[in-house]
This record gives C-alpha cells, structure tokens and sequence, in this order.
C-alpha cells in the first residue's frame, strides 16, 4: 500500500496506522499515544491487531 510505510516481519505484516480513539497494543498492552501514526496494525499472524511500536521487537521474537 503506498499509502503506508509497512514492515514484514514473518509471519506478521505491520504497517503504520493513525487511529482515531484511544486504542491499546493488543500484544503488550500500552497505550498507543500521539496524534497521527501511533502504532502498527498487523494483516499477518495477528490479522487486525493493534501493536505498539515499542513492541515490535517483542513480536519479532514470536
């Protein structure tokens, strides 16, 4: 999507997302915070899931 920066990291498939209502990482459970590009949402292994940038590293791992 050229729209979004994306990411693969086998078997999930993150891209930067700007959401609209407080929204928690769904691997961690941080609040996403900012404005605009607050996490990453995942059209892979967690199809939909909401991730904080702080825990890709963790996921990587999975």
């Amino acid at each position: 999507c050229p729209q979004h920066e994306r990411l693969v990291v086998h078997p999930h498939t993150l891209y930067v997302h700007s959401y609209k209502a407080p929204t928690f990482c769904d691997f961690c459970g941080e609040l996403l915070f900012g404005l605009v590009k607050q996490g990453l949402k995942c059209q892979g292994g967690f199809s939909g899931s909401s991730i904080f940038h702080g825990a890709r590293p963790r996921l990587q791992e999975n």
